[in-house]
């Protein structure tokens, strides 16, 4: 029977590093104790893995539910504000209340809600 695969090892001197590179990994596996050579360390380490991925799945959903409460805080104001611009008595006095309603620049109001909910003082 032909073997077509039976010259196919390299020499040490074909490899160059990589073999005692090898050498070297092995003799160090080796050369730790016992319990480290359980496959009980694979499950473990996956097990921390699962947990670390839970917990920055947990804080990003924590995030959003913050980011949705102040938004939802936002909202409720200016449906306020609004409110309060409708009720007001003078024609003029209610243009100029939506005026200003409308001119308010978009991340100002939320600053101010986000530092209202934090306990901050407002400008």
């Amino acid at each position: 029977m032909n073997n077509n695969f039976a010259n196919l090892e390299l020499q040490e001197d074909e490899l160059g590093g990589l073999t005692s590179l090898q050498r070297k990994l092995r003799l160090w596996w080796n050369g730790l104790p016992a319990w480290a050579h359980s496959s009980y360390w694979l499950g473990i380490l996956a097990m921390l893995t699962v947990l670390g991925m839970l917990l920055a799945f947990h804080d990003v959903v924590r995030g959003a539910v913050q980011q949705g409460e102040l938004q939802r805080l936002a909202a409720a104001t200016h449906a306020e504000a609004t409110w309060r611009c409708k009720v007001l008595s003078s024609p003029r006095e209610r243009g100029d209340c939506q005026l200003q309603l409308d001119a308010a620049r978009p991340g100002v109001g939320m600053r101010q809600v986000q530092r209202t909910a934090t306990g901050e003082p407002v400008d």
